[in-house]
């Protein structure tokens, strides 16, 4: 739901044929010394035992936002390939409703989802989840960078996988994609933040963990001046 993909054994096992050969149309070669491969897509965290050395990097942001963002999105897109995933019955819905029965685009607990991977208990937001999701962040992903901190996060991961990104500078800095439908304008008010914070506890609670495990890789990798004068998130 909302984007990701649950992948199958058979699918499994041909990511894990794209990354040995190094080809496909969802992949990246860094040609750097020994070849190296960016495979990029939105899945939830799979792993892959054919592989002997891969590792993880993804951003997040704050889940008030993601749900926001999503909201308007899947409910008000012009793509005909997203209008299809909502069921017109639901199509403009207020956000309220849409978070308080989980339709499609206001997926609860989505983050911990991802970091937490295929199991059925990864979709309950549960502690056992939750536990699962923090562990995998912290030991599974190499980068996990912060969306309201692009520019320190970019300079953070070329520091920390110098071969693939480290020539990276502020010209690599992504455009922000900005939703025509603003908040005002579809009645997302205090309340419906609330709404969406309550429903989406797990989700708090991971992302308040990656900003403390941002804040510790910033300070270990010398990036001292930007992190004395920046102020971060929370």
């Amino acid at each position: 739901r909302s984007g990701a993909y649950n992948f199958d054994e058979e699918e499994i096992n041909e990511i894990q044929q794209i990354c040995l050969n190094r080809s496909s149309s969802n992949s990246y070669m860094v040609s750097s010394g020994r070849p190296k491969l960016v495979y990029a897509r939105h899945f939830y965290y799979t792993k892959f035992p054919l592989l002997s050395e891969y590792t993880y990097i993804t951003f997040v942001r704050h889940p008030v936002d993601r749900v926001i963002s999503a909201y308007l999105y899947y409910h008000f897109s012009d793509r005909e390939s997203i209008q299809s995933l909502v069921p017109s019955e639901y199509k403009g819905e207020d956000i309220e409703v849409c978070v308080q029965l989980n339709h499609e685009g206001c997926t609860s607990n989505l983050m911990t989802k991802y970091f937490c991977g295929h199991a059925p208990y990864c979709s309950s937001g549960s502690k056992e989840a939750l536990t699962v999701a923090k562990y995998n962040m912290k030991h599974k992903f190499v980068f996990v960078g912060l969306v309201e901190e692009m520019e320190v996060s970019l300079r953070l991961l070329s520091v920390i996988l110098p071969d693939v990104f480290g020539k990276m500078d502020s010209s690599f800095l992504p455009k922000i994609n900005k939703n025509e439908h603003s908040e005002q304008d579809r009645n997302i008010t205090a309340l419906s933040k609330l709404i969406i914070m309550q429903h989406n506890k797990a989700d708090m609670e991971l992302y308040d963990f990656a900003v403390t495990l941002f804040e510790s890789k910033v300070q270990k990798c010398l990036l001292k001046e930007a992190y004395n004068n920046h102020k971060f998130m929370v």
